[in-house]
């Protein structure tokens, strides 16, 4: 009874394993990069993706993915070359795995690359994306003046709204102002539309 239930197993498995046995009924390509089947014409496509293993003929046991299937003439591509042309009469199964290639092929494609445009349905693309919310704007260098002995004026407005921005330095000085005067230094953020101080130092001119 093991016996017999051990060939059961592996006969199931050999039939989930393979999804077409087939008789190319004409010559592929010179290239060795098409098979074809005329039994298969009309078929949905449930070849693409799919393994293509040779079962005799000079490729005997050689296998390439499958990349395309006409339903309207039956001629399978695949995606890397028999090393001969595949002849009418030449036994092949397709099998219910993809190959390596293909598999590679399908993650290049999902990883994309440092090209795709915003919005492509790619990881380079949401990378992007994620990157130039981070980077926030170009870099800017400038100089402001202010007259701080009469009135406390805005020194800089950093960034706009939904753009985010490094503050890498900024340099204040007070040294052409009163001696001794107090100048107090504020940084606000804007939190839901309202200024919120999030620093306040003040400084003496001539001692800092």
């Amino acid at each position: 009874m093991a016996g017999k239930g051990h060939a059961l197993s592996r006969d199931e498995l050999v039939r989930a394993l393979i999804a077409y046995t087939g008789t190319t009924t004409d010559d592929g390509n010179i290239g060795g990069t098409t098979l074809q089947d005329r039994h298969l014409i009309g078929s949905n496509d449930f070849i693409s993706n799919k393994t293509i293993l040779i079962g005799s003929g000079a490729a005997a046991i050689e296998d390439s993915g499958a990349v395309s299937f006409a339903p309207g003439t039956g001629i399978i591509e695949v995606s890397d070359a028999f090393s001969v042309q595949i002849k009418a009469g030449t036994l092949f199964r397709i099998l219910n795995i993809s190959t390596v290639e293909i598999d590679v092929d399908v993650i290049n494609t999902k990883i994309g690359t440092n090209t795709d445009p915003a919005g492509t349905n790619t990881l380079f693309a949401w990378l992007a994306k994620i990157f130039a919310k981070l980077a926030g704007g170009a870099i800017v260098e400038s100089t402001e003046s202010k007259l701080w002995n009469t009135a406390e004026q805005d020194l800089v407005s950093i960034g706009t709204a939904v753009t985010k921005n490094k503050l890498h330095s900024l340099i204040v000085d007070i040294s052409q102002l009163t001696a001794t005067a107090t100048i107090n230094i504020r940084l606000y953020l804007k939190v839901n539309g309202v200024a919120r101080k999030v620093y306040d130092q003040p400084f003496v001119v001539g001692d800092d």
